[in-house]
């Protein structure tokens, strides 16, 4: 800067008029009239400072109603800012500078945005004249998107707010809020979105901290701006329920969010209904109109089968006489004979395990179900068939295990050889 104020005023006008235009020639009285859209601004009286308004509004652009400026200039106080006889340097370093009259917002928080805790100022604000609100030299997210990637450039699904006012999150200077937020992130979300967990039993512990561990805040490709996919992402806390298991539930294989809600719940585990009749959804159901039903199968599914993925068929949790062990007495333990059906754990080739029209779910009646592996021709030449043909197999045999051979219940034994009087019960 050219120091000229112990010039002439000839020389002192020669000089400026190089440099400037609208310099008061000699003689003419020392004011000036800067006119700001509809705004006459005050004279300035002095030299001085009608080299200073000249340097500081001929590169400004005529200001809109809507735009601003900034007090001291209007006002012609240079010196509150410009150290004049410095040659219009500034009186200190910013943002000091700035605090002499703005409250420090800087003052005691977490997390503050670099160009502010640097003092650069004048990156963001124009220090005299702006088209625009609060001085900014540049309106909307164009500023921001000087210095930052534009975050809702690239993602397919894009957040209403990224794409308009970055100020409507963020607070410009600083906060106490993790990524410079307005307000804490969850609070943030919920003044425009509704709260997912207010009224619920049941909440996602991720969806009461805040709400951009899952969603991305600004653009994404997946559905609901997901920051993954949605199996991926819950994989990110969860551990995988099918890994490494042969007999997989496909609803889990394309995703979680088909039977649990991601945020909260009134049902356990968060699912979307109550257990049972989530899975007849997609599932018929098995108890029907059938006369005896399994007490389990009416309470729900997953006391016994596994919801995501299990190494055994039907995706059980155990093998089917673990199963049914789970809740009745192991018959097998205390048995000198076992049927093989039994002793093989093959509950299911005689019972139902969800519902049938025979007593104890037996997946026939009577003798038919026994007919399905032991010959009937075989059965009429035994001695004791022939004595009592109109028997049901049950009456003298248990159909799982005993002590005799031929699975004889006590006292039939006696019956059979001669020894016993009364006849077994029919069925």
């Amino acid at each position: 800067m050219l120091m000229i104020v112990g010039c002439s005023t000839e020389t002192r006008y020669k000089w400026l008029s190089t440099f400037f235009d609208g310099v008061p020639p000699p003689g003419s009285p020392a004011k000036m009239v800067v006119r700001r859209g509809n705004l006459d601004l005050q004279p300035i009286p002095n030299p001085l400072r009608s080299l200073a308004a000249s340097i500081v509004a001929a590169p400004v652009a005529p200001v809109k109603n809507s735009g601003s400026l900034h007090p001291p200039y209007v006002q012609g106080q240079c010196t509150a800012c410009h150290d004049l006889e410095a040659g219009v340097k500034m009186k200190m370093l910013l943002p000091a500078l700035c605090f002499q009259c703005h409250q420090n917002f800087l003052d005691k928080r977490k997390y503050t945005h670099d160009p502010a805790a640097l003092g650069q100022c004048t990156s963001c604000h124009a220090p005299h004249t702006s088209p625009n609100k609060t001085l900014l030299v540049m309106a909307g997210r164009g500023l921001c998107t000087q210095c930052h990637d534009d975050p809702a450039k690239d993602g397919k699904i894009k957040h209403p707010p990224a794409e308009g006012e970055c100020l409507q999150c963020h607070d410009p200077h600083a906060t106490n809020n993790k990524g410079i937020l307005n307000k804490p992130n969850r609070q943030l979300c919920i003044s425009c979105h509704q709260d997912p967990i207010a009224k619920v039993k049941v909440k996602h512990p991720p969806v009461e901290d805040e709400c951009s561990e899952c969603h991305s805040p600004h653009a994404s490709d997946n559905k609901h701006l997901l920051k993954k996919p949605d199996r991926k992402l819950c994989l990110d806390c969860h551990d995988d329920p099918q890994e490494k298991m042969k007999v997989k539930h496909p609803p889990v294989e394309d995703g979680c969010v088909d039977c649990h809600n991601p945020h909260g719940s009134d049902n356990k585990a968060m699912l979307k209904e109550q257990e049972r009749k989530l899975c007849m959804e997609c599932h018929d159901d098995p108890l029907g109109k059938f006369k005896v039903k399994h007490p389990p199968v009416e309470d729900g599914c997953v006391d016994c089968h596994d919801p995501h993925a299990s190494n055994v068929k039907g995706m059980l949790k155990k093998p089917v006489a673990e199963t049914c062990f789970s809740c009745h007495d192991d018959f097998l333990k205390p048995a000198k004979f076992k049927h093989d059906p039994a002793a093989g754990g093959d509950c299911l080739s005689c019972h139902s395990p969800h519902a049938a029209d025979a007593e104890n779910l037996l997946v026939k009646t009577g003798a038919q179900l026994c007919l399905q592996c032991h010959d009937a021709g075989d059965l009429k030449k035994d001695k004791a068939h022939q004595q009592f043909p109109t028997r049901d197999c049950v009456s003298c045999h248990d159909p799982h295990a005993g002590s005799d051979e031929n699975f004889l219940k006590p006292g039939i034994t006696k019956l059979v050889s001669g020894k016993g009087t009364k006849p077994p019960p029919s069925k």
